[in-house]
């Protein structure tokens, strides 16, 4: 395995950039998520497949990353038919080249997912709420009386 994962950026005491140099930049594409072999694959890695699809990851993949998920879920379904070392060692190559766990994202791909942002409620919405639940009437009613 690769060593210990990369620090997330806000942990870092300093704001080098990479060790690789600028990043070229290309065009993203409109990408077309496959079904899952479900005919074909071992429950788990059909299981694998589909966690993708709800994963932070899937906004970074593209059509051939989608493939190259594919042909690991084949590898690892030959696995758990006939399991063999050398077939393990390539499926977590190819696992971790997707940033199949948060420590591949950070330190190989350099992506951070962050938590979704929660909407605030004010001080005066929160109020009304709170009234509005001990009269028992919804805060949109008492909101629209309020004028």
């Amino acid at each position: 395995m690769s060593g210990p994962a990369a620090k997330r950026d806000a942990e870092r005491a300093r704001r080098n950039e990479p060790a690789s140099g600028a990043a070229r930049h290309g065009q993203l594409r409109p990408v077309t998520i496959p079904n899952a072999d479900r005919k074909n694959w071992h429950p788990r890695a059909t299981a694998l497949f589909e966690s993708f699809k709800t994963s932070g990851q899937r906004d970074f993949m593209q059509d051939t990353d989608w493939q190259m998920l594919k042909i690991a879920c084949d590898l690892l379904t030959q696995y758990y038919e006939r399991p063999k070392a050398m077939d393990m060692q390539n499926i977590e190559r190819i696992l971790s080249s997707l940033g199949v766990t948060e420590g591949a994202r950070r330190q190989q791909l350099r992506i951070e997912l962050e938590v979704p942002p929660v909407e605030e409620k004010s001080a005066a919405d929160a109020a009304r709420e709170m009234y509005a639940a001990r009269m028992g009437a919804p805060a949109l009613t008492l909101v629209q009386n309020a004028g």
